[in-house]
């Protein structure tokens, strides 16, 4: 039987004094009481929401949400939307459903009881090119990937070696394909259990990475730049923040959330803007996760909790929660544009501990420069030197205008001996420094 990890409190919506988005109960229609699942939509108008066993759509921002829950199917637990008409759920008994007109007709895309009695994820990059997760049917047999090029008509099973026994414990929390190549998981159940595991040639293979603690909730923005959430009791959240696919990371600690964590997502186009769902408050980080503000929390006065988020652009967002509430805004944008003052980005910018260290003979530097100072050209000045223990400057890695984002620079010292060296960024007049360890 599946495990959930929701806590078993509830908690009912409403917004909070320090709250800068106007999220509004838009549930007309919804007679579902049962937990919420899964919601995902396309634009300000259009989105599909499941619960535990019936599958609602709105073509209205939520004023109106009709029934379209496949006859004779229950136990949904993900939903995919590309366009009005494409829609694909995975139930927990196994199947991929899909409908060509907007939920009248469904029809089944997949349903094995040899390969899986559990689907955990499913998600459609365009019309035609998708993924699908389900539990290893036992302890003999891998972990179950799926893809399809072709909307689902086939769905090809690709991993046929790694993750044996594998499972994913808080369903599609624990997965997460940022495109169709790229994906990491959270192996619960195997022989490496709490092991995040990444693939790069869309689930073929898997490759360990970086264990997080407990990790219990994944959500990637691109292959490279993503954040892992780990329930760590009265600590609060571990977040675990990653710029390179969680070959280097640094972990957080958020202790104004102490609940199980529900989902997260990425402002479309920027990865320093991301929102957080815990079972009682919504967070908002204007830094890629180094610092967070409350701006919705959960009142424990009535049956609710926080579910699902999807944001559709800069200013459209959906939340589901338990009970059948489903809340939408169409103001991101006044908390986006509020930039916390403490560390921001990329108003600041961030220097990550080189990768491998100690090193012999190379290794990586990352690094991300704020917005420029030259609005018209997009360009800032950027230095990276290398000194010796003495002060001595060894090399200049990085001396040119850059833009603003993520890069990173291999530093080969294959003629200097072993010891302490220092390297040093400088962004316009901001200056930081860390230090590595060559041994030979």
């Amino acid at each position: 039987m599946k495990k959930i990890k929701w806590l078993s409190f509830i908690f009912l919506l409403s917004v909070s004094n320090t709250s800068f988005t106007q999220w509004e109960l838009r549930n007309n229609g919804i007679s579902e009481i049962q937990s919420g699942k899964a919601i995902d939509a396309t634009d300000s108008n259009f989105a599909v929401a499941a619960f535990k066993n019936k599958v609602y759509k709105t073509e209205n921002a939520g004023l109106n949400w009709t029934n379209i829950t496949p006859s004779n199917d229950s136990g949904f637990v993900d939903v995919s939307v590309i366009g009005k008409s494409n829609i694909w759920v995975c139930t927990a008994n196994g199947k991929i459903l899909a409908s060509r007109d907007s939920g009248l007709n469904w029809d089944v895309q997949f349903f094995d009881i040899h390969s899986t009695d559990f689907m955990n994820y499913i998600k459609m990059f365009d019309f035609n090119n998708g993924v699908a997760m389900g539990d290893a049917k036992d302890s003999y047999s891998p972990a179950l990937f799926l893809k399809t090029t072709n909307g689902g008509e086939n769905w090809v099973s690709v991993n046929n070696v790694y993750l044996k026994g594998s499972i994913s414990s808080g369903s599609w929390l624990e997965v997460d394909f940022p495109d169709i190549n790229n994906g990491y998981f959270n192996a619960a159940g195997g022989s490496d259990p709490n092991q995040i595991y990444k693939t790069t040639d869309g689930g073929q293979s898997w490759a360990p990475t970086n264990k997080g603690e407990a990790p219990e909730l994944i959500k990637f923005f691109n292959k490279d730049i993503g954040i892992v959430f780990s329930y760590i009791g009265v600590k609060g959240i571990g977040v675990l923040r990653t710029f390179d696919g969680l070959i280097i990371v640094d972990t957080i600690i958020n202790a104004n959330s102490i609940w199980t964590p529900s989902d997260a997502e990425f402002l479309q186009g920027d990865p320093s803007k991301v929102f957080y769902l815990d079972y009682a408050h919504l967070f908002y980080s204007s830094n890629s996760g180094k610092t967070w503000q409350v701006v919705l929390v959960l009142d424990s006065s009535i049956v609710l909790g926080g579910k699902d988020i999807v944001l559709t652009d800069k200013n459209n967002g959906w939340l589901l929660c338990d009970a059948g509430k489903v809340y939408y805004t169409s103001n991101l944008g006044s908390i986006t544009g509020i930039e916390n003052e403490n560390n921001t980005l990329p108003a600041n910018y961030f220097l990550a501990q080189n990768y491998p260290n100690p090193f012999n003979p190379t290794t990586k530097i990352i690094y991300q420069i704020p917005a420029s100072l030259n609005k018209s050209k997009g360009l800032i000045l950027v230095t990276l030197k290398v000194f010796d223990i003495l002060g001595n400057m060894i090399t200049e890695l990085i001396n040119e205008c850059q833009v603003e984002g993520y890069h990173s620079v291999e530093f080969n010292a294959l003629n200097l001996p072993s010891g302490v060296y220092f390297y040093t960024l400088q962004v316009g007049g901001s200056t930081n420094s860390s230090k590595m360890l060559l041994l030979k």
